[in-house]
């Protein structure tokens, strides 16, 4: 039987989590066609947008803007069809190329007019939203799943047909009064915007009709039983992934580029390094972090600290929220937001797909958190994970019209927040029980650095070698696994069929390496918080609030270091290597300088970690 997942030492972050994480209408206003928007449409739930640069208001980063605050139950978006967003555009060219142009207060009414079909596009786009988390509160539902369908390609369409009605509008003499709006940056790229063909459209259709027939049968694995059982699930995964393979790489060379890499490195994420810069600092993962993370997996298991812990979803958000408010004060009033308007699902449910995401809502000014709990401080874990990515789209006043993403800044948005959560947990537990749940954490961090580099070379190596059938995927899937010890090496021959479960591998490819990447400077951020407190939470708020900013000038505004160079590796080598030494030492204690080591976090799981008692910890 080749299902040897049980036997991972850790699950890394191929958490239900991201599709995300999930599917969005995201259109990149990075690029300079409709195929990346197409392509985009079903990428990361939480969109990064390129929106003004963040300003300060009140102390805080954040730019002012309004909420809906509505519970969900009462969110309605209206009728989803296009007909209002078409009577807009054919106002819009009536005013700037037609009859109307030239008419008295036009170009007022012409900028009235463009916020209007903003806002219309951002309805529609939660119309979508809606439909989406309905359908994968029940994966069976295939009406639901239909339907989620039809308006993820009624939006793609509609936004298209905007961006083009906008681009001809921009060519006239009438139309130019939008350029002061829209600014310099986003006048360019409308301008080179090039409207989607026949043929994307019908890819893009496909790409859906593929995911969702993955999203389906994906979460079946659990109810196998048997070697053929278990054989005929894998090789189905295997022909939907080759054939998704095929259809991404026709809209990477209808685009231009050469290979899928490049172009999901370019296009849909919008990074500032290259997999070059990635494949440099590979060997310093390998020689550096993983003896290191062996080490720690040996200290978590004895410990048994992330098993023993679990609660009921609402006592944990009772413990998460006032803590989150003495990080900062606006974290915990955005949390008490989404608990307010019930836009987080933990509930369990056997209906429910296998995943977690964060979905985020211009329209209503927010953003939604859908989670398969699976118990256990896992959960405490993904909660202050996916706030982290509510929080930035609830901060985020970018239209989704002109929303893109830039995952690997998301992802320090949401882990370095688990970072700063976890730095309190010795005030909480004591020095022994503290530490347990400290290495814990950090061994599932770096666990996530290794996971992602393990993933993005089995990535390659799916589209460089010829087809392979399911048992040799398992093979080499193991065998990277081992390679960057997130396995034992006894089990490295009995195959791991844990690729099946990565959805990011069928929607998302090459999203992966962005858990490693971001997951770097969110421990970095933990190594300053401990001598370093206040500044720490700083550089994360400042953080959680450049959604328009690309990785490494994310590091810069930060004053973190370009860890995608030899001497950027060796420098959070050496953090992360004291990080766990002082952890082990117990040298982390409430003697900050500052003063700010108090009890500020997940109190809950003390009384859960203490009535289970934590085993001793190895020396």
């Amino acid at each position: 039987m080749r299902n040897h997942s049980h036997k991972r030492i850790i699950e890394g972050r191929t958490e239900k989590h991201l599709l995300p994480e999930k599917m969005t209408i995201c259109p990149s206003f990075f690029r300079k066609t409709a195929r990346a928007a197409v392509a985009c449409l079903t990428a990361f739930t939480l969109c990064v947008t390129p929106a003004a640069a963040a300003v300060k208001s009140g102390g805080e980063y954040y730019p002012v803007m309004s909420h809906c605050d509505k519970t969900w139950e009462s969110r309605d978006p209206g009728s989803m069809d296009t007909v209002k967003l078409e009577k807009m555009l054919r106002e819009l060219k009536e005013r700037t190329s037609g009859d109307l142009a030239g008419s008295k207060n036009n170009k007022k009414i012409i900028l009235a007019l463009y916020k209007k079909i903003v806002k219309e596009y951002d309805r529609l786009v939660a119309g979508y939203c809606i439909a989406e988390i309905d359908s994968v509160k029940n994966v069976k539902d295939d009406d639901a799943m239909e339907y989620a369908q039809d308006l993820s390609e009624m939006a793609t369409n509609a936004g298209d047909e905007v961006y083009v009605a906008l681009k001809k509008a921009l060519s006239t003499d009438e139309g130019k009064v939008l350029k002061a709006e829209l600014g310099e940056g986003w006048t360019r790229v409308l301008l080179e915007y090039d409207e989607m063909s026949d043929e994307d459209k019908d890819l893009s259709v496909k790409k859906s009709e593929l995911e969702a027939e993955y999203s389906q049968c994906a979460g079946d694995l659990a109810d196998l039983s048997g070697e053929d059982e278990i054989s005929e699930f894998e090789n189905k995964i295997a022909d939907l992934m080759y054939r998704m393979i095929e259809i991404q790489n026709k809209q990477a060379k209808n685009a231009g580029y050469d290979s899928y890499e490049e172009y999901a490195y370019s296009e849909i994420w919008g990074r500032d390094y290259t997999a070059k810069d990635i494949d440099k600092i590979e060997k310093y993962v390998k020689e550096d972090i993983v003896p290191l993370y062996r080490e720690l997996t040996a200290a978590a298991y004895r410990s048994n600290a992330a098993n023993s812990v679990g609660a009921d979803f609402d006592e944990i958000c009772d413990a998460v929220g006032p803590y989150l408010t003495k990080i900062d004060p606006e974290l915990g009033n955005t949390f008490s937001y989404m608990r307010r308007n019930h836009l987080v699902d933990f509930s369990e449910d056997s209906r429910k797909a296998e995943e977690g995401f964060t979905m985020s809502m211009p329209y209503y000014g927010d953003a939604y958190i859908f989670n398969s709990p699976e118990g256990g401080y896992r959960d405490w874990q993904v909660l202050i994970h996916e706030f982290g990515h509510f929080n930035a789209a609830f901060h985020d006043d970018t239209p989704q019209l002109f929303s893109t993403m830039n995952l690997d800044v998301a992802e320090i948005q949401s882990q370095g927040l688990e970072a700063l959560m976890t730095v309190y947990f010795p005030d909480i537990f004591g020095k022994r029980d503290g530490k347990a749940l400290m290495i814990a954490e950090l061994q599932m961090l770096l666990g996530s650095i290794l996971q992602g580099f393990q993933v993005n070379e089995f990535e390659h190596l799916l589209r460089e070698k010829p087809k392979m059938s399911a048992e040799e995927l398992d093979q080499e899937f193991a065998r990277l696994e081992g390679e960057y010890g997130l396995i034992d090496q006894s089990w490295v021959s009995d195959g791991d069929n844990f690729w099946t479960q990565i959805p990011h591998l069928y929607s998302q490819p090459f999203y992966y390496i962005s858990y490693a990447t971001s997951v770097i400077p969110a421990l970095d951020i933990w190594y300053q918080s401990l001598d370093h407190r206040p500044e720490a939470v700083d550089a994360y708020m400042k953080i959680s609030a450049l959604n328009n900013a690309a990785y490494l000038e994310v590091l810069d505004e930060a004053d973190l270091p370009n860890y995608l160079t030899e001497k950027g590796m060796k420098k959070v080598c050496a953090h992360i290597e004291e990080l766990a030494d002082r952890i082990q030492d117990g040298r982390i204690d409430n003697s900050s300088k500052d003063g700010s080591y108090v009890s500020e976090t997940l109190i809950y799981v003390c009384y859960y970690l203490v009535g289970k008692g934590v085993g001793t910890l190895a020396e």
